[in-house]
């Protein structure tokens, strides 16, 4: 099956908004654009949007979880997040 154009275009701009969101939230984290620089809007063959988020490290893996959670309790992301503050930018 084939989708629409109009499908496909509703999908593509949920995808980017919520991609262009997640990497704006990752530089306001203090990550560098090597992080976050792969994070991609997708549309699958039934028109749903997705975001791809490409291959962290698993220490910045862990501080996005961090703000993620901090996030779903109402505080401020990096704000007193132990996890956001382990997050190393060295190789």
């Amino acid at each position: 099956m084939t989708m629409d154009v109009h499908t496909y275009r509703d999908g593509r701009k949920s995808s980017t908004a919520a991609a262009e969101a997640t990497r704006e939230a990752l530089a306001a984290l203090g990550l560098p654009e090597s992080v976050w620089g792969n994070v991609r809007p997708r549309v699958i063959h039934s028109g749903e949007p997705y975001v791809h988020l490409g291959m962290v490290r698993a220490d910045v893996a862990k501080g996005m979880a961090g703000a993620i959670a901090d996030s779903g309790r109402g505080r401020r992301v990096g704000h007193g997040n132990p996890a956001v503050r382990r997050v190393s930018l060295q190789p």
